[in-house]
């Protein structure tokens, strides 16, 4: 007790005194005070190599006072898998398994869990392990099996997996909901399970959640999306009113490159819906029709997704800028364009997209004029639109007119 009570002035001085630290846990051990010893061992374990090589040391000590403490292995496992040594730590867990001590076998689930994530080529060894616990905990170990089966990318048996552990206990369907979606982090590719856990959310009605797992998983890798297209066609069917579902399948569709599809589903998805909902589709009827060719065609429904959604108007910008990259002389495109940029604030580029149209087709100047006049709304303080607006009345022998707008530019 007073060499605990004189490295306890000693930390409290120095928290971080490795040392220190390392002979604390070794009197806790001495005091059988396991859990306490396994905490002090694993604070040693967050500073440093040396504090991880000192750790390794008083926890291998406090395995052979205590072999049958669960607190001192689990402790033990986390400075190998710091080592990286997740064989050794897996051999940890193989030696409670072997010695029959199946409740503390279970209480080394979440280890084995995470040596297998970091270690999937040890999942089959690991499943091994998972079929003792089931005589223990049915749930634990199956929902763990699951786990295994995912991190070595075995994504069928992994489904089939967390199905029985949702037959086991279906009230905890939402948990096994869960730990799914944070499974799919890690494995982008596993498409089984993305689509597993969509139909879930959708049996339960949760759209929102449905079409934003469907959503990630498509930012995350966009051709697995396309390759759930058909199962997706039947998630749609029975919700057609979703936007949200049915946005995730036109992107599908764009990916695969489906451009009379996409045209096909928007144009639904124009037709049932209203407001900013629309525009999103409006954008990609236009985008499609580029992807087919017919640019001027696609020029209309990309300026028209901008009157749905203003919020668009990046896209849309990128859209137009892309047909004015293939046909210079896509009149309506800068003529659009020019209306984007005003959208967009930036005044310079939209007055020069309307000029650059006003020289090419001079008989439209009038309808220039309307939309220099709209600029000024979205930047009372420039004095572009005025010059511009200026320069074309008086270009067209409308002196007066022009000379009050350059007044007012000035």
């Amino acid at each position: 007790d007073e060499y605990i009570n004189n490295l306890d002035l000693i930390l409290e001085k120095d928290i971080k005194n490795l040392k220190g630290l390392y002979l604390y846990g070794l009197c806790l051990l001495q005091r059988e005070e396991w859990e306490n010893a396994a905490v002090v061992f694993d604070n040693l374990t967050e500073l440093g190599d040396e504090g991880i090589k000192l750790a390794r040391e008083g926890l291998e000590e406090g395995r052979r006072l205590a072999p049958e403490s669960v607190e001192i292995i689990k402790s033990l496992i986390g400075v190998m898998e710091k080592l990286g040594r997740f064989n050794d730590a897996l051999g940890l867990v193989e030696e409670v398994a072997s010695s029959g001590e199946a409740d503390s076998l279970v209480e080394l689930v979440p280890k084995l869990d995470h040596i297998v994530k970091r270690a999937p080529e040890l999942a089959p060894r690991a499943e091994r392990l998972y079929e003792i616990i089931k005589e223990v905990d049915p749930f634990l170990s199956t929902l763990a099996a699951a786990e295994a089966r995912a991190a070595s990318r075995d994504y069928e048996k992994a489904v089939t997996e967390y199905k029985k552990a949702l037959e086991i206990d279906p009230e905890k369907r939402e948990m096994i909901e869960n730990i799914i979606a944070q499974t799919l982090e890690g494995y982008p590719d596993a498409g089984p399970i993305t689509l597993f856990l969509a139909r879930l959310y959708i049996k339960d009605g949760k759209m929102k959640e449905a079409s934003d797992l469907f959503l990630k998983a498509h930012k995350r890798n966009p051709e697995l999306v396309a390759e759930l297209i058909d199962d997706y066609y039947q998630i749609i069917k029975d919700y057609p009113k979703d936007p949200s579902l049915r946005r995730v399948l036109v992107d599908a569709l764009f990916t695969k490159k489906m451009f009379d599809q996409v045209l096909k589903e928007a144009k639904e998805a124009i037709e049932s819906l209203g407001g900013k909902e629309k525009g999103y589709f409006l954008l990609k009827s236009g985008q499609a029709l580029v992807e087919k060719g017919s640019l001027s065609d696609a020029v209309r429904p990309i300026m028209l997704s901008l009157d749905s959604d203003p919020s668009l108007v990046g896209d849309v910008i990128n859209s137009l800028d892309h047909i004015v990259s293939i046909d210079q002389h896509n009149i309506p495109a800068h003529f659009a364009l020019g209306r984007a940029y005003g959208v967009a604030k930036k005044i310079d580029k939209a007055v020069d997209e309307l000029m650059l149209t006003a020289r090419i087709v001079p008989t439209r100047v009038d309808r220039i004029i309307e939309e220099l006049e709209r600029l000024k709304s979205y930047s009372p303080a420039s004095g572009l639109p005025y010059y511009a607006r200026g320069f074309l009345y008086i270009n067209n022998n409308r002196v007066k007119e022009g000379v009050e707008e350059l007044d007012r530019a000035l």
